[in-house]
């Protein structure tokens, strides 16, 4: 039993030591050539960066489309439910992440709706607050 372990730890630690004997590894050298680019290495706090450096940066500005305003969207009631919040807009019923005519619903609550519509917020109300509101303004049931 001596004998057999002794052969293979021989065996084993010839066949390791020929792994070493092969010989160094030979790696390419590669120069950072980023013409036009920044150093990733340079530190951005000692030096101002050079003209060739800001013309680089530089981003160009995309024209700005004219603002569309919000589709007509008429919110004739609001389903607030343990799992999800839906509305019903335009006569469909909706929830978060719908869309109606381009614009994204990101939220449902009591008060109405938010919705994202060309890079802006909008809020929504429900008819429950429009009837709140209209009461405030009139509060003897429409006589002024």
């Amino acid at each position: 039993m001596k004998r057999k372990i002794l052969i293979l730890m021989i065996i084993v630690l010839s066949f390791s030591g020929a792994s070493f004997a092969q010989g160094e590894i030979i790696r390419p050298k590669d120069k950072y050539e980023g013409q036009g680019l920044s150093d990733p290495f340079k530190d951005p706090f000692k030096e101002p960066p050079t003209p060739e450096e800001l013309a680089v940066s530089k981003v160009k500005e995309v024209p700005k489309e004219p603002d569309k305003p919000l589709p007509a969207m008429k919110v004739s009631g609001v389903i607030i439910g343990n799992v999800v919040n839906q509305a019903i807009v335009n006569d469909k019923i909706v929830k978060v992440g719908d869309s109606i005519e381009g614009a994204t619903i990101t939220s449902i609550d009591k008060k109405g709706m938010t919705v994202f519509f060309n890079n802006k917020n909008y809020n929504v109300s429900s008819p429950a607050v429009d009837m709140a509101q209209a009461k405030t303004k009139n509060p003897k049931g429409g006589q002024k």
